[in-house]
């Protein structure tokens, strides 16, 4: 609960400086080469009982979102950086078994483009990092807990250099035909679990890498976001797809209320058989505090 509390101080203060950043930028010129994108947002779902008939526990649940985008174009060049963090966790009842992380995810991209075609083709590279920052647990029985992740364990790395067709702002897609993708653990605890040979802290792959963004408001005041990644590698049996390909696809609709009101429905999922041999899904619906800028539309 103290976790989620901080939380909220921490979007209160970040409100402040941005606001304070936007009344100093009215009184200077614009740098129009930068531009700033993000939306943060903070969901949450509370209940008590007391002598209810019926039965039931005190609950409380909350999900954090940060999505930030800060981007260079000029002439030729164009430099895109994202920061993509979300935390969630939930807690029914007393105790530290009722007190569980529901969502955990850390993801940094820096693209630097080098434009072919006006507007179009571009000639990028790519760097991609996904860890989580909090411990995750496994439940097994009612009355015990085992630790299955934590900071860098594990930590995923992509390497990518190749060729990316945009259309307009709405549509990325990036075709890399030589990439490295390494997986990283600083704990041997987790080396099998995360596709590692026992003992081992980390493993290289090189292969094939797609990944395609596409943003855009579907309706008025429905904002859809998606991210697809494909990674194939070519030094481990390359042409069985479904044993060698690992997917990544997260998906975030926002429904805005008004403009500090926003109900966000997250789903993502994944695949990738040195963990699991099955599809893995998550999906998350929240209504909550948000505030989203865009430094590119006119005030």
């Amino acid at each position: 609960m103290k976790y989620f509390l901080s939380f909220l101080l921490l979007m209160g203060v970040l409100y402040v400086n941005s606001q304070n950043e936007n009344n100093e930028t009215k009184n200077s010129p614009k740098d129009t080469a930068w531009t700033f994108e993000g939306i943060s947002s903070f969901n949450f779902t509370q209940g008590s009982v007391k002598h209810w008939a019926q039965g039931g526990e005190d609950f409380f649940s909350a999900l954090l979102l940060n999505d930030y985008t800060i981007s260079y174009d000029k002439k030729k060049s164009s430099w895109e950086n994202t920061f993509n963090y979300k935390l969630g966790g939930t807690q029914q009842g007393t105790g530290m078994y009722n007190r569980r992380k529901t969502e955990d995810i850390f993801e940094l991209n820096s693209k630097y483009g080098y434009e072919i075609k006006k507007g179009q083709l571009f000639f990028s590279n790519v760097v991609n990092f996904k860890t989580q920052f909090l411990r995750g647990y496994e439940y097994p029985k009612e009355d015990s807990i085992a630790k299955v992740s934590e900071f860098l364990n594990p930590g995923y790395l992509v390497l990518a250099t190749g060729f990316e067709y945009k259309y307009k702002k709405m549509l990325s897609v990036l075709i890399s035909p030589l990439s490295g993708k390494a997986t990283v653990v600083t704990d041997t605890l987790y080396s099998v679990p995360y596709g590692l040979e026992p003992g081992e802290t980390f493993r290289a792959e090189m292969g094939a890498y797609l990944k395609v963004n596409f943003k855009k408001e579907i309706m008025k005041n429905v904002r859809l976001q998606s991210s697809l990644e494909l990674f194939n590698n070519y030094l481990d049996n390359p042409y069985t797809l479904k044993n060698n390909t690992d997917l990544d696809w997260q998906t975030t609709i926002n429904f805005k209320v008004n403009e500090y009101i926003k109900a966000v429905l997250f789903a993502h999922f994944m695949w990738n058989a040195d963990v699991i041999q099955r599809v893995q899904i998550k999906e998350t619906l929240g209504i909550g505090i948000s505030y989203s800028f865009d430094s590119t539309k006119k005030k």
